[in-house]
């Protein structure tokens, strides 16, 4: 266990128990200190809104704790899951930068999240969108690293959900965000 874990007061979302966006950021920036690579993924629920306005609170609360725990499961003892705010996730895979093994934790990832059964939602099958970016490769510092996780979840999200970006220059530089750091909403392609 590192010693982050041990030496840091961590903070947990109450409602699906996965750590909190300041202490995954925490994270990040002591992997960055310690010069340790890493991935960093931002996760959005597709459709949220919809699942929320339509079958109530309860059901999306539901449907977040179910997500929370099907990452937690897949990625195991391989990383560190939270709960950014609202329908957002994010986690951290400790040493783990090659695209082979990142593409197979976020497609194992993906495809589980289509197997969840939820008859509080009228069993709608749910689907997330993941982009990731990975530090050093695409960033030197936190900032970075989460302005091109951004881009990555935008352009999954252009591409119509139901998908993970892996962060590559040659692909996706050209996204550019107004205000690093801010909701990946405001992102455009240029």
């Amino acid at each position: 266990m590192d010693n982050f874990f041990k030496e840091n007061e961590l903070k947990t979302d109450a409602l699906t128990g996965v750590y909190s966006k300041e202490t995954i950021e925490s994270y990040a920036n002591y992997l960055i200190e310690q010069n340790t690579p890493f991935s960093y993924a931002l996760i959005d629920v597709d459709n949220f809104t919809y699942i929320n306005d339509a079958f109530g609170r309860a059901g999306g609360d539901k449907v977040l704790y179910d997500v929370a725990n099907t990452i937690t499961q897949i990625i195991g003892d391989k990383g560190t899951v939270a709960r950014n705010k609202g329908d957002e996730f994010s986690f951290v895979l400790k040493e783990i930068t090659t695209y082979d093994e990142i593409w197979n934790i976020c497609h194992s990832i993906s495809a589980k999240i289509t197997e969840i059964e939820l008859p509080e939602v009228g069993n709608q099958t749910l689907t997330i969108t993941i982009g990731l970016s990975r530090y050093p490769e695409n960033a030197e510092n936190f900032e970075q690293v989460l302005s091109c996780a951004e881009k990555a979840l935008y352009r999954g999200k252009t591409k119509g959900r139901n998908c993970f970006i892996i962060y590559l220059p040659e692909k996706h530089a050209g996204i550019v965000d107004d205000d690093v750091g801010q909701d990946a909403g405001r992102l455009k392609q240029v």
